[in-house]
This record gives C-alpha cells, structure tokens and sequence, in this order.
C-alpha cells in the first residue's frame, strides 16, 4: 500500500508556486517542507498534464488502456521525448508507470492489465484549420492546462498537445492537416491566407511594444543611477 502524502492538493500547488515564482529554490523547498526534491518535480509534471486534479491524492489506481501505454512506450522508444515529455503528451499522473511500461515492453511482457493501471484513451474528432488555431490561443493565452481546454473543445488531450507543440515549433501553418488526399492548405481561402498574416503582424507588433517597454524602463534606471 502506498504512503499517502501529508499534504493537500491546495498545498502542493501553493508549494510549487512558492519555488516557480522565485520565492525559494527547489533545494531549499525540499529541505523547508521535509520532501525530496524528485517529489516536487514528480507534483510540476502531474500539474502541467492534469492541473489541480494531478495533485489530489488518487484515491484508486488509474485505468490506461493497452494501446495507451504501447503508443506512450512506443513514442518514448523512437526518441520523441523524456519521460516527462512523454507523460505530459499522453496525460500520465507520473514517470515511474511510464518506465514500469518499457520494462515490461523491452523484455516481451503484455501490457495488458498491468499495475499502474491506465486512463481511457479520449476520442478526438475532426476540426477545422480555425477550430485548432483557436484551440491552441486559448491554451497558451489562458494558462489553460491541455485537459481541461480538451474538454472545453470536445477534443483528446493528444490532440491538444500535438497541436500546442505544433504551434510552438511552426506557428500557425504547422497546424494544417496534411494527411490525405486533398491538403487543408490549398482549402485556405485569401481570407484565411489573410488573417494568417494578420495575426503573424499583431504578434510581432506586440513583441515590439514589450521590447520598447523594456527599453524604456532600462534607459530610466540608467538615468536613475548615473
């Protein structure tokens, strides 16, 4: 039976602003509040995939399905990720199921019906080249983690984190579908062509005025000392 943690949900969380915010370095949390320092770390990678609820106690295991935790071993196997990568990406509450998984996986054992069990994979569905633009602005704009925006969307959370990811290393044309027959991209309209572009000019304008603003603020204190 596993030792249940002496802290709340609210608790931890408060804890991992306390270290994200700068008020106290993840050495010294652990030392302040009597936890190992990978115990921390374990509590950010359960926050960042689930959101508060990664931190509740789970009062029984989780259930993932056999193809799961081959498409979460499989991923980690062909170097699309850490560990941490990879649970984030398939929303598992901590790496140490993820490695029981590739032990079990390198050595001929069923994943079927092992411990640590598992989550239901959530079923996606088709979206538009608009829907994922705006699924993806609401993510990173809000702060929002990638279950709850899934469903607020009515998507998986794969689908959430693929896009995000996507977004964050092409931009928006990266979130074309590309499979099939008939390329989304020669689907986009001038106007979409256009509001692309649009959005591209207002990221770069605001970049500009927060670099001016920093400029300013820099040449005050400059001032302020000579």
């Amino acid at each position: 039976m596993s030792k249940r943690s002496k802290y709340t949900g609210e608790q931890k969380l408060l804890i991992l602003q306390e270290v994200e915010n700068g008020g106290i370095s993840l050495n010294n949390a652990s030392e302040k509040y009597d936890i190992n320092e990978s115990t921390i770390r374990d509590w950010a990678l359960k926050y960042e995939s689930l959101g508060i609820d990664g931190l509740e106690e789970s009062r029984s295991l989780s259930h993932y399905t056999s193809e799961l935790k081959k498409m979460a071993v499989e991923s980690y196997l062909n170097h699309e990720g850490s560990h941490r990568d990879i649970c984030m990406k398939y929303g598992l509450r901590d790496t140490k199921t993820l490695r029981s998984w590739i032990i079990r996986y390198n050595t001929g054992k069923s994943l079927n019906n092992t411990p640590g069990g598992t989550l239901r994979v959530d079923k996606g569905r088709k979206t538009t080249f608009e829907e994922r633009i705006e699924i993806v602005n609401h993510c990173l704009n809000t702060k929002t983690n990638y279950r709850e925006t899934a469903e607020i969307y009515g998507v998986s959370y794969q689908q959430v984190y693929s896009w995000v990811k996507k977004f964050e290393n092409g931009g928006e044309k990266a979130l074309i579908d590309r499979r099939g027959k008939a390329k989304e991209e020669n689907q986009l309209t001038e106007l979409d062509k256009l509001k692309i572009e649009n959005r591209k000019l207002k990221k770069i304008n605001e970049e500009l005025e927060t670099e001016n603003e920093l400029l300013k603020k820099l040449e005050e204190l400059e001032k302020r000392y000579r």
